[in-house]
């Protein structure tokens, strides 16, 4: 970027000096958030992302051609007729100050990351002091401990009130035997769970949490923005 100013005792017709940074696109504090959400989510649309600005969907293009620009992202439309996907690039991930694994486009994931990204937009507009801990977090932390491999990682943590809340995102049906098996683990291990389900799946969900949950699972919808 150019100043605009003119140095005092300068010639107004003398060469404007050039910043030390001229070129380069500086990072807000805000863009650093909504970086780091990005890449905790994996991805997320720009409709999310417009969301997450609470701005309009060409405020959220613009913000998507900058961090291109920038290097910090990349954005496709991976699927016909599906919203265009935002993710980080390496660059980006270290703007961030985040580590985890670089994210490579697979269209076999983007319905399950939209769905959770629409679910963690919703429920912390609904519980503002509440703080959310990404899958890709509970990852690491599982890993670290004894018999990981065979644990079960929920698609994100609610934490309200100092109270802990797995969260789960179910599009599809499971094999009733690894339902229940998910339940009993996250149950025991976190103490409540909540499932946002697609209507195929939410039957099921709802029997077994009543049988399994013993008041500390619960059953809802998908948000709405994710039932279009």
């Amino acid at each position: 970027m150019i100043s605009t100013s003119v140095h005092q005792g300068e010639p107004s017709g003398a060469p404007r000096a050039r910043r030390s940074d001229a070129g380069t696109v500086r990072c807000s504090e805000r863009n650093l958030e909504l970086l780091r959400v990005v890449g905790e989510q994996y991805a997320v649309t720009l409709p999310q992302l417009a969301r997450m600005m609470g701005c309009s969907s060409h405020a959220a293009r613009w913000l998507r051609s900058r961090w291109e620009r920038a290097g910090w992202a990349r954005g496709r439309a991976l699927l016909v007729g599906e919203p265009v996907f935002v993710w980080l690039t390496r660059r980006g991930h270290r703007l961030a100050g985040i580590d985890y694994a670089l994210w490579r486009p697979n269209a076999g994931m983007l319905a399950h990351i939209a769905a959770v990204t629409d679910v963690r937009l919703h429920v912390l507009d609904r519980h503002p002091g509440a703080s959310w801990v990404c899958e890709r977090e509970l990852q690491r932390e599982l890993g670290a401990e004894p018999g990981a491999r065979q644990r079960h990682r929920p698609d994100g943590l609610v934490v309200i009130d100092g109270r802990e809340v797995a969260v789960e995102v179910e599009l599809t049906l499971k094999r009733r035997a690894r339902i229940e098996q998910i339940m009993a683990e996250l149950v025991a291990r976190y103490g409540s769970v909540t499932y946002f389900a697609a209507p195929a799946p939410r039957r099921t969900l709802q029997r077994l949490a009543t049988e399994i949950g013993r008041g500390r699972v619960q059953v809802l919808e998908l948000p709405k923005e994710t039932q279009r």
